[in-house]
């Protein structure tokens, strides 16, 4: 068993939603919902107290200790933000205790960084707080948006967050719930607003004696917080640091199957280095995030005045870098026309070497063409000879040759070096393959070729693409083959139009982007999503899941990952027939809800008894019937009031239990009593019903 944070009931360790209050154990944040999907009786009781001056507007979120609304004040014309303790929790002196802790802080603090607070009040055993609307998103859903965040936002949220933790600790008090939950981005000026304090202490009345409890958030937890230890100032300074760790990653360090396993990572574990999933962090900002987050506090900074130092200081930093940049720019001109006209000059360089090595080949062409024929003629000896002889076979002796420097040329040869002098241009055009072999010429043509090749091999790369997903590969709209396996190919230096084509369960998918290539670009590697979730899957009354063969729990189940393609769902219940389902899921898609409704799409299993069963006792006792979110109880058709109903004796037997709700509706079940019970609770929501007996 384990303890809800929110009502401190026991539920199972296994449970994802409790029962009592509704708290979800798979986040810690209020869920936003519309003003229409939900309904609370401390909605009237409000309605009522506040409806001379202030008008409802909407609901900004809900979590298992409050609700909070959205109001304006007719009489100043201003919007203001309604925070009202859960009517259940007032009757609990703790959670009691920690909402008026949490509303004489906001009226003790003064700080453009803290929300500011109108008014406080009681009323009908409703607790509420009327304080300023803050127009704007939590960092959570910032870093959702976009992380990781930029260097610059990083260090103006984490200074704004350490201004009021500076504050707040000369005045003697500790946050303890630092979390980006817990602080809003004013959407006009970007500035860091710290709320919700709740979980907020003096350090003069705790006199940091160890409660024996584990308060906060389990992601952001200080070891000393999670161990139940004393804590200090440092104890907000690692949750600060977890909270830039997110800024600057968009991951949490610590991830685990519940609040136990991360609160056990955070005690026993080092920080992974922020720069394990972000390569670009600054490395300044990446030692103070390990500093702020060490397990021994006396290793981390000593104040968070020491934190802020470190910031405006990293921050100075920055600015120096920026302003150096901008003080080179007169500089960086002259440079940029300095290597132009170098540039120039090396082109008119270039046409005059060039010129020069057209006007050598001229000359050595007219005049020496003769002398290296006669030279390769000499050097080849009497195989040259007899070569030509075997050419000239059955001509006259005196035809087709003559005498030139006491050497006979053919006229075969003549008439090859002839046609190397063709002109176009005004300029003599040289066949490489029409000299003879050994030439200077020859040489001098040779060597340009190579250089060609060269050039040409220094403007292409050999680039390995590679995916973790099947795909088609298209590279400028020219199809290269099915990846993986990698795929090495040569490519031009430039840009460069990449398309990848995903066959899913349900279709082809494509995905387009652009790639620059140049010399160190080695590998180009794309990464699918090929998982899908399955925000939450509902049955009435209630089921095992097995997925794929696999139990995964019972319903109602939250957030469930599959791999793509098609998966078999089965619902068990010990009164109806086994019921399959099967869903098609590609990478990257969400599914919102799966209900199955198991009185319609099942059959209920018929129990046949041989011997009637006598109850153990003629009447059974009640002790407590707990409806949630609240509801109207009829046993057998009579009315026993709204929830919770307590200490009430029914005869032994089956009986017919109904709940009416306004917004939910009604749940209506046949139930034999056969003991006494400690408990029955009902959930609207997920339309179910637990009976726990003594």
């Amino acid at each position: 068993m384990k303890e809800c944070p929110s009502c401190k009931k026991k539920v199972d360790d296994d449970a994802t939603l409790c029962p009592y209050c509704g708290y979800s154990f798979l986040g810690d944040e209020p869920t936003t919902v519309g003003f229409s999907d939900i309904y609370f009786p401390e909605l009237d009781i409000i309605k009522e107290k506040l409806a001379n001056k202030y008008k409802v507007l909407g609901l900004i979120g809900r979590g298992g200790f409050s609700t909070v609304l959205k109001l304006k004040d007719t009489v100043l014309e201003r919007i203001c933000a309604l925070k009202i303790l859960s009517r259940d929790l007032i009757t609990d002196p703790e959670m009691l205790e920690r909402f008026k802790r949490e509303a004489r802080l906001y009226a003790k603090l003064d700080h453009p960084n803290i929300v500011q607070v109108y008014d406080v009040g009681f009323y009908k055993n409703v607790a509420y707080i009327i304080m300023k609307y803050i127009d704007g998103i939590t960092l959570k859903d910032l870093i959702k948006e976009r992380a990781p965040l930029e260097f610059k936002e990083i260090i103006r949220i984490s200074q704004d967050i350490a201004s009021v933790l500076e504050y707040m600790h000369s005045k003697g008090i500790i946050h303890r719930d630092i979390k980006p939950a817990n602080i809003m981005i004013q959407k006009d000026n970007g500035r860091a607003i710290l709320t919700d304090f709740g979980l907020a202490k003096n350090l003069e009345t705790t006199k940091f004696t160890a409660t024996g409890k584990i308060m906060g958030s389990p992601h952001y937890l200080a070891p000393e917080q999670a161990k139940g230890e004393k804590v200090d100032e440092r104890t907000d300074i690692y949750s600060l640091g977890i909270t830039m760790f997110e800024m600057a990653t968009g991951k949490l360090p610590f991830e685990g199957e519940s609040a136990v396993q991360i609160v056990l990572k955070h005690i026993r574990e080092e920080l992974p280095k922020p720069s394990t999933y972000n390569k670009k962090l600054d490395k300044d900002l990446e030692k103070i995030i390990l500093k702020a987050t060490k397990r021994n506090p006396a290793e981390r900074f000593s104040s968070v005045k020491e934190l802020k130092s470190a910031l405006e200081e990293l921050g100075k930093k920055s600015e120096y870098i920026v302003s150096e940049k901008k003080r080179r720019v007169v500089p960086s001109l002259i440079l940029v026309l300095f290597l132009f006209l170098l540039s120039i000059l090396a082109v008119y360089k270039k046409e005059a070497v060039k010129n020069y090595f057209n006007n050598v080949k001229k000359l050595v062409y007219k005049d020496k063409e003769v002398e290296n024929q006669k030279e390769e003629v000499s050097a080849k000896g009497l195989k040259r000879k007899a070569d030509i002889k075997e050419k000239n076979k059955g001509v006259l002796p005196t035809q087709g040759k003559e005498k030139i420097m006491n050497k006979e040329i053919s006229n075969e040869q003549k008439k090859s070096v002839k046609q190397a002098e063709n002109k176009t241009g005004g300029e003599r055009k040289v066949n490489s393959e029409a000299l003879p072999k050994g030439s200077k010429v020859s040489t001098i043509l040779s060597t340009q070729k190579q250089k060609t090749v060269l050039r040409k091999s220094i403007n292409t790369y050999d680039v390995t693409f590679s995916s973790n997903a099947k795909a088609k590969l298209y590279i400028d709209d020219k199809y290269y083959g099915i990846i993986p396996p990698p795929k090495s190919i040569r490519l031009k230096k430039g840009k460069h139009k990449i398309i990848y084509l995903r066959e899913t369960p349900k279709g082809v998918r494509s995905k387009v982007k652009e790639v620059i290539i140049s010399r160190g670009v080695k590998e180009i590697s794309e990464k699918f999503e090929t998982t899908a979730i399955i925000k939450k899957i509902v049955a009435v009354p209630w089921a095992k899941v097995y997925i794929d063969g696999k139990l995964r729990d019972i319903t109602p189940i939250f957030n469930i990952k599959l791999k793509e393609g098609t998966h078999t769902i089965l619902f068990k219940h010990p009164e109806y027939k086994d019921y399959f389902r099967k869903i098609t899921v590609e990478g990257g898609e969400t599914v919102d809800k799966i209900f199955v409704n198991l009185n319609i799409d099942s059959t209920r299993i018929k129990k046949v008894s041989s011997k009637k069963t006598k109850p153990d006792v003629e009447e059974i006792k009640i002790k407590l019937i707990y409806v949630y979110p609240w509801g109207n109880v009829y046993i057998d058709n009579k009315k026993l009031g709204l929830s919770p109903i307590k200490n009430i004796t029914m005869p032994a037997g089956n009986h017919v239990l109904k709940v009416v709700h306004p917004k939910f509706g009604k749940i209506e079940k046949a139930i034999s009593f056969k003991r006494n019970l400690t408990r029955i609770t009902i959930n609207l929501e997920t339309k179910t019903v637990n009976l726990k007996e003594e």
